[in-house]
């Protein structure tokens, strides 16, 4: 939801919002999106033409959007390290 909240905003807007609050105030979403590995939002940032919206996932380290893509991981939500990334896709 807050993904499509995000590319809602530019579509009506013409760029990204700065902060996840802004989506909040203006009515794209209730509330702030949970991270399930922490106490706070997910955490959201623009990055050129595009954003990252990811969790600091289950190593519970902020890698600032940062995935570790091992060719062994049997989950997306392994302990070894990185960032459960939302946006951008990756194959």
């Amino acid at each position: 939801i807050a993904v499509l909240a995000v590319r809602r905003w530019r579509i009506e807007n013409g760029d990204y919002p700065e902060s996840l609050e802004q989506l909040v105030a203006g009515g794209y979403l209730k509330t702030l999106p949970a991270d399930p590995y922490s106490d706070g939002p997910l955490k959201y940032a623009k990055r050129g033409d595009d954003f990252v919206l990811y969790s600091i996932g289950a190593d519970f380290e902020d890698s600032d959007g940062v995935r570790v893509v091992k060719s062994t991981a049997k989950s997306r939500f392994e302990k070894d390290g990185g960032d459960h990334v939302f946006w951008p896709l990756q194959d």
